[in-house]
């Protein structure tokens, strides 16, 4: 996602430390023999001197943020088939209704395109998916089974998401050119992004090779997020059950 870097952890800047340490010794009994080891996770004895172990680099672990799984952008049957997927590879299931967040192919606050609110009771559990199908009726009549919510109203069995007018005022119609989808939080900040085709976001590398009709963009690993979407994005057919 944009903004989001992996960051590691790395070696503490002890110097000062140590200098203070060792001036410390030094007042108390005149002279230091050795070295003392500062800020370090190993140390180990060799005579009268103590060897600090190096402290290695440790990425931090950055899952903990909602992904977008797959984007089906072009169905062979039409736009009324399209679907968005989302993960959790969080440990801890997320209501999104609560937490308010927002998806949709609108990047730009103000703009014509589509944002829409989950609706009350919109719950992604830990380490599993979420799908939100542009028209229930006809994803269950394509793939059998029925989606988490849908943004256009087809099925009064599942739920609808909800206009976000404060950021778009349009309709989410994801264009088989080029688009952006995005996942916004409570704040309207970006949690993540897909970009494909001429679809393009500051920070993120667009999947430029399209999915033909009846393919979809899946993201593979699950849990990976590099924002590029060429790498991080594989075109294939639909996963909706998976």
């Amino acid at each position: 996602m944009p903004g989001r870097i992996r960051k590691k952890f790395v070696r503490p800047l002890y110097l000062l430390s140590f200098a203070i340490l060792t001036l410390s010794f030094a007042f108390r009994f005149g002279e230091v023999s050795g070295t003392v080891a500062i800020s370090s996770d190993s140390e180990k004895s060799e005579g009268n001197e103590f060897q600090a172990g190096e402290w290695g680099e440790e990425e931090a672990d950055d899952k903990f943020y909602l992904m977008i799984s797959e984007v089906y952008y072009n169905p062979s049957d039409g736009d009324n088939f399209e679907f968005i997927k989302l993960y959790n590879p969080t440990s801890d299931d997320i209501d999104l209704f609560k937490e308010a967040y927002k998806l949709g192919d609108e990047e730009k606050e103000g703009d014509g395109e589509g944002m829409y609110e989950f609706p009350s009771g919109a719950i992604i559990k830990a380490t599993n998916y979420l799908i939100i199908a542009r028209k229930a009726a006809a994803f269950k009549d394509a793939f059998e089974i029925s989606p988490d919510f849908e943004w256009v109203e087809s099925d009064t069995a599942v739920p609808n998401m909800k206009k976000y007018t404060s950021w778009a005022g349009g309709y989410m119609d994801l264009a088989n050119s080029g688009d952006e989808v995005l996942l916004l939080d409570k704040e309207n900040k970006t949690i993540d992004v897909v970009t494909y085709g001429s679809g393009s976001y500051s920070g993120v590398i667009s999947h430029t090779n399209p999915s033909g009709p009846g393919n979809s963009l899946l993201r593979i690993p699950k849990d990976e997020d590099t924002n590029d979407c060429s790498v991080d994005f594989f075109a294939g057919n639909p996963t909706p059950g998976i």
